[in-house]
């Protein structure tokens, strides 16, 4: 949708596509850049990843640790001074980013996931 918005030339399309049903695009950009679209809803082959049981286990307590964590930084909202809060706020959104990835299947995502461990491991210690 944020593809759509930005690519379409109408204005009035780049507020209307968020408030329109679901599929609907903008006449100018369905043209330019078409996609595939799912005819029957019933027959199609979903997104699907596998994944060991330790790996799904691995990335629940990694999505409990974010709450936590987020839960955390809104409980001490007023404590925590600017600076403080936009790092917390890099750190959840890379653990988010690399947790997601990694369940995509990315080969980067390790790189992400370790780097994170670092930093946090580091931001602890300081």
């Amino acid at each position: 949708m944020t593809k759509d918005a930005w690519r379409t030339k109408n204005y009035w399309d780049k507020i209307r596509i968020w408030f329109m049903p679901t599929g609907w695009r903008p006449a100018d950009v369905k043209d330019k850049y078409p996609i595939k679209i799912i005819e029957n809803v019933y027959d199609f082959k979903r997104y699907d990843t596998e994944a060991s049981s330790l790996f799904k286990g691995y990335s629940v307590f990694q999505m409990l640790v974010t709450l936590m964590l987020m839960l955390y930084m809104f409980y001490n909202f007023q404590k925590l001074g600017f600076n403080d809060l936009l790092l917390f706020g890099a750190f959840l959104f890379v653990g988010i980013y690399g947790y997601t990835t990694l369940m995509d299947g990315k080969k980067y995502a390790v790189w992400i996931e370790a780097l994170r461990s670092v930093l946090g491991i580091g931001y602890i210690l300081a």
